[in-house]
């Protein structure tokens, strides 16, 4: 009897501690990560139902913000980067925006102070009565810097396409730097030198500089130590890693870059073809035209400095600055504009166009310089904003995954309608003066 009393109580002894074991381990199943609703615990010692509604959570929900784990735990996390997600820099002044439109003033600096400097060149240097001899350097000069100075943008832009190229930042750009102010002081010399019973080197080193001045592109040194540059590099290697973390999950395989190509092939085309047709004409044609009225309100002396150059500048800036407020029209029908913009070149070739060493023979139509400068205006106006479009629809056509890759594509066709619109303009001098006109 005494021995059943004593095994009964061990067995109810024995059931408590196994039923505290099943809380225990109910407590230490919970994942307090997961959103948890309500749980229950039955207490069946007192047959009571506990209820817990809500468990304690940090507020604003940290685990809801899908961070990683060592990320959420603080780990591999600096205290600089904390700062930056607390406190993200604001541009209020537009600075940023201005170092940007510093820096594209000077990445085509180089190449406009060698076409802007014409008359030096082919009324100087390459000129029959420097050098003692008719060549046919002063002809092309134009020409064969502006093909000198895109060469080394197709190649390196379309090899970056498919082959990207990387590197260290500080390295290419103090060796960057360093090469270009090796290639100034290179021509300042070449300048201060007599050539004259050698324009054939002149020229070629020329062409040369050109091509070495093109492949140096970047000139920032102090851009780690910028806040606003830092935590806008810390958001772009964020999303790097989270796409790198959702590749990882699918099915591994090549970009589709013939699908790519397809669906953006349109804004490809728009891209290209308002490169092609600005390029045809700016600044072979341009810079060679002449003025029409003596009395006008530009002297001969600044006339292709201001009607080209300057007012070619200014306008398709203000056009690509025009296309940050308004887009029009959609990018279903930007090509029809786009295409339109073709009949700037026999706009421009009936105008007081006057080619080095060509007879002209096809009459000239636009003798008013207001009405050269019209064109000239709208020309540079509509380069700027359809060419800003098309970049900005590019991206938009195909999946957020390969949106750089058409960007990539879009840089590409940029150049390469650049490329193929300076060399179409070589052929401009003959057609104005081909036999048929006469």
């Amino acid at each position: 009897m005494r021995q059943s009393i004593v095994h009964g109580i061990a067995l109810n002894n024995l059931e408590v501690e196994t039923e505290q074991v099943k809380m225990a381990g109910t407590y230490k199943q919970r994942d307090f990560r997961a959103g948890i609703e309500d749980q229950s615990l039955i207490n069946e010692l007192t047959t009571r139902k506990i209820v817990v509604r809500e468990p304690v959570r940090l507020s604003p929900g940290w685990e809801s913000t899908d961070k990683p784990d060592d990320e959420l735990n603080f780990r591999n996390v600096t205290m600089d980067q904390v700062d930056l997600e607390l406190n993200p820099p604001s541009d209020k002044l537009n600075i940023v925006y201005i170092i940007m439109v510093l820096h594209g003033i000077g990445t085509l600096m180089p190449w406009n102070m060698f076409i802007t400097a014409r008359n030096y060149f082919e009324k100087y240097k390459f000129s029959s009565n420097y050098t003692g001899a008719n060549t046919t350097y002063a002809s092309y000069y134009v020409d064969s810097v502006s093909f000198a100075a895109q060469v080394p943008n197709v190649i390196f832009n379309w090899i970056n396409l498919f082959v990207p190229l990387g590197g260290d930042l500080t390295t290419r750009i103090v060796w960057g730097i360093l090469v270009q102010v090796l290639i100034f002081v290179e021509t300042v010399v070449m300048a201060m030198l007599d050539t004259s019973s050698w324009p054939g080197v002149f020229f070629w080193v020329t062409m040369f500089s050109v091509v070495v001045l093109n492949t140096c592109f970047d000139t920032y040194f102090a851009l780690p130590i910028n806040k606003f540059y830092r935590y806008h590099e810390m958001v772009f290697q964020k999303q790097k890693k989270k796409r790198e973390l959702q590749s990882k999950s699918k099915i591994p395989g090549r970009t589709p870059y013939w699908t790519i190509f397809k669906q953006c092939s349109p804004q490809l085309f728009n891209i290209f073809f308002v490169f092609f047709v600005t390029l045809s004409v700016f600044p072979a044609v341009q810079s060679s035209i002449k003025v029409s009225d003596e009395n006008f309100i530009v002297s001969e002396k600044y006339y292709m400095s201001v009607m080209c150059f300057v007012t070619f500048n200014v306008t398709a800036m203000l056009g690509s600055m025009l296309a940050s407020y308004f887009q029009w029209p959609q990018r279903e029908c930007l090509v029809v504009p786009v295409v339109l913009r073709v009949l700037f070149i026999p706009l421009f070739l009936v105008c007081n166009y006057q080619p080095l060493k060509f007879t002209r023979t096809m009459p000239v139509l636009i003798t008013n310089d207001f009405v050269y400068f019209g064109i000239a205006v709208l020309m540079g106006v509509s380069s700027g904003y359809f060419s800003s479009l098309g970049m900005m629809y590019c991206p938009s056509t195909v999946d957020s995954r390969y949106a750089s890759t058409a960007g990539m594509f879009a840089a590409a066709f940029l150049i390469t309608g650049i490329f193929t619109g300076v060399l179409f303009a070589i052929v401009m001098p003959y057609i104005v003066s081909m036999a048929v006109w006469e």
